[in-house]
């Protein structure tokens, strides 16, 4: 590499063009270095007629492309702002000159500094920036001036010019200026072959301005190619891949371009780790090209159509409303952003992928879509203990692992692709041995009495809408603009309880104490909820007449004590548990799991004939049916898989009397509280531990009756039996 120290006039008029790769990025210089520059400029051209006198702006570092007729094309490694800036300078004292007739000082800076007089065609023009910015420039180095179209008037090469243009319109600043870029000094390094142009390039860069994970993977890609093979990768690839990963309802211009999150997305699932943070995306691309020998035209062609494709499918992400995205999609998608769960694109990408190439239709990737939401909602209303926390650490290791722990990138039929994520989300436990994926019961649990007011706002709306589309999907309601209505106010007026005596101070006390909870809040809109205020119920039931479902409802209830506000937190987590279902596991996928035919060895086992019936909680998921191992995710859960198979062994002995007794229906219920049999109906399981341990003893003696021998055990740690036996009765069938 040569280097050395030189005029910048000097560097710029000789035989040359220099060209701006297409792997930099923008011209991005606007009002502030444009002045800076200026000011210096006009400093430095006020100075005495000395030629000592020069100011140094920095490096330019290049490298010879081509060459013709003794005219030579430069490829700008570095530099490229501040030449493209001084350019647009030169060009400014030329329209200046111009306007007022000076045009000797016209033709020269034009022929000198802005075009090369006699050189052929391609090599005509001083500077040949991208294609997006040549049309800009073009027009400002044209002869006979009018008014810009709109698109190049937005253009920052155009501002900048016209910022210079306003500046020079006083003579004696023009000559200053003239003078003061005269006296600019640039170092100046020539790349030879040989040189590691990547190296010098992301050496240059860590002290300048910083350029983004996603600039430095395409400036390295790219600078290794031939500038052919540069123009195609740029513009068939890399161009969409900037496209796709811009958030469009984005405001912030920082947050609005997502490629270094796309990329560390994309890299998180090909290397199967979580071990990669933003800044630190590059280096670890790198470190996968060179494991893989990605190199050359074809490889990296090959890469970059993949990546692209998986792009596609981070557009479709954070930009879910598009018009291109199909309707259902879309929704779910939407929900999706709304939940934050970013961690989930990692896991979307290659199932986008699937979709692309019809492994999926779009049904099974909406169910996807949804069971994600369910898992997600469930832990953060089950396990969040902060406002708006959701514990992501465990969520990122799942979302890295689940494509390929699902057995997704095997060739396995489509109708077991949503029960393969299925089984592994509801296999998994947090670092306390509990099962991530909160059950019914949970749900139940902690919504009796859970600060839903407490929630941020965007994830009231999301529960609200997704509440409310349930009861009435065809209302036309946007829930982002509705505010959360106390139906029992925060701050209730002394006479809140008129035209409702019988609620007791005692009462009003506990209702206070609920008043934050699901069965008391509402969704409506700001102005009926400001003018509603602390009003009473019957005053407020007026304007819960609405088109909302959920405040609509409202209106018929006769009455809002403490009873009416727990029925509707019970009503309205059965729906809950109807919108997030939590997926169960066949008797095939519990035989998978399972490796030995007995459990005994690892469990202790209690008979449930033998087991008292004041056992009120017993929090075991695997049992032994006649000597075979069944399991569940939880007690209720395996409660069910125990009467499927018993069903399923013995359907004769479910008689019209045995069902009804055990809750059994064949037809499919109005509310959340029964499980689906296979192809038996279905079985009611909101009931406790005691009432589920009664019922199988009901089964047991009726097969027992009907002349079978039956062997039922619950699988239970040491403690859990030591506790049954010490604490209730003796109840291990010796």
């Amino acid at each position: 590499m040569k280097c050395d120290c030189v005029k910048l006039i000097k560097f710029i008029c000789g035989q040359s063009t220099f060209s701006i790769p297409v792997y930099q990025r923008e011209y991005v210089w606007g009002e502030k270095e444009c002045k800076k520059l200026l000011d210096d400029i006009i400093e430095v051209g006020k100075k005495s007629n000395n030629n000592d006198v020069t100011h140094f702006i920095g490096s330019v570092v290049y490298t010879e492309i081509n060459e013709k007729d003794q005219f030579h094309e430069y490829s700008l490694i570095d530099g490229q702002q501040r030449l493209t800036t001084i350019i647009l300078l030169y060009a400014a004292l030329w329209s200046a000159a111009k306007k007022r007739g000076d045009n000797s000082n016209a033709d020269r800076i034009f022929d000198t500094y802005l075009e090369n007089k006699y050189a052929p065609n391609d090599y005509k023009r001083k500077l040949k920036p991208t294609d997006n910015n040549k049309e800009a420039l073009d027009y400002v180095l044209k002869k006979y001036m009018d008014e810009p179209q709109n698109d190049i008037a937005q253009t920052q090469i155009y501002s900048n010019f016209k910022i210079f243009l306003d500046k020079i319109k006083d003579e004696n600043i023009w000559k200053t200026i003239d003078v003061g870029i005269g006296r600019l000094e640039i170092a100046q390094m020539k790349l030879e072959k040989g040189d590691n142009d990547q190296r010098i390039f992301e050496s240059l860069n860590a002290t300048g301005v910083d350029l983004s994970q996603g600039d430095l993977i395409r400036n390295y890609i790219l600078l290794g190619l031939d500038c052919d093979t540069q123009k195609d990768i740029y513009e068939l690839y890399w161009q969409k891949i900037q496209t796709n990963t811009c958030d469009e309802r984005e405001m912030n211009k920082e947050k609005k371009n997502r490629i270094s999150e796309f990329f560390l997305r994309y890299l998180q699932y090909i290397n199967r780790t979580k071990d990669i943070k933003e800044n630190d995306v590059f280096n670890k691309f790198k470190e996968y090209l060179e494991a893989n020998d990605i190199k050359g035209k074809d490889k990296v062609t090959k890469l970059f159509k993949e990546i692209t494709l998986y792009s596609d499918g981070f557009n479709y992400f954070i930009n879910p409303y598009k018009d291109n995205v199909p309707k259902n999609i879309s929704k779910h998608l939407g929900y999706i952003k709304k939940l934050q769960f970013t961690v989930s694109y990692i896991f979307l990408m290659p199932v986008y992928v699937d979709y692309r190439k019809d492994r999926i239709d779009e049904n099974i990737f909406v169910e996807v879509l949804e069971l994600l939401q369910s898992y997600r909602w469930r832990r953060f209303i089950a396990t969040g203990s902060r406002v708006g926390a959701f514990p992501s650490s465990q969520q990122l290791d799942i979302m890295i692992k689940l494509y390929t722990d699902a057995k997704l990138d095997t060739n396995i039929d489509k109708s077991e692709y949503v029960s393969n994520i299925a089984k592994v989300l509801l296999n998994h436990t947090d670092k306390r041995g509990v099962n991530a994926f909160p059950t019914d019961e949970q749900i139940r649990d902690v919504l009796t009495d859970k600060n839903i007011y407490a929630i941020r706002d965007e994830l009231r709306h999301y529960l609200f809408e997704r509440l409310g589309r349930k009861i009435d999907n065809e209302g036309n309601v946007n829930y982002d603009k509705l505010t959360t209505e106390h139906i029992f106010p925060k701050t209730p007026k002394p006479d809140w309880h008129n035209g409702q005596n019988e609620i007791t101070a005692k009462e009003l006390e506990e209702m206070n104490k609920l008043k934050n909870t699901l069965g008391n809040l509402t969704p409506l809109a700001s102005e009926k909820n400001i003018s509603l205020s602390n009003n009473s119920f019957h005053d407020k039931q007026k304007c819960y007449k609405t088109s909302i479902p959920l405040t609509n409802q409202l209106g018929n209830i006769p009455k809002w004590d403490k009873d009416a506000i727990e029925k509707r937190t019970a009503a309205l987590t059965d729906v809950f548990i109807n919108v997030w279902k939590r997926p169960t596991l066949t008797l095939t996928d519990i035989a998978e799991q399972n490796n030995s035919t007995s459990l005994t060895e690892h469990y202790n086992t209690i008979n449930v004939k033998s087991i008292d019936t004041h056992v009120y909680k017993i929090n075991t998921k695997q049992a032994e049916w006649q000597g075979q191992p069944i399991s569940g995710n939880y007690f209720s859960e395996l409660y069910v898989n125990i009467i499927q198979k018993a069903i399923t062994d013995h359907p004769n002995v479910f008689t019209s009397d045995l069902k009804k007794r055990l809750k059994i229906t064949d037809q499919a219920p109005d509310n959340c509280n029964y499980q689906k049999l296979n192809n038996n109906g279905f079985v009611a399981t909101t009931s406790d531990t005691k009432t589920k341990i009664k019922r199988l003893k009901t089964l047991i003696s009726a097969l027992e009756q009907a002349g079978f021998s039956v062997s039922c055990k619950l699988c239970v740690s040491e403690k859990t039996r030591q506790d049954i036996t010490n604490e209730l009765h003796p109840l291990i069938n010796e």
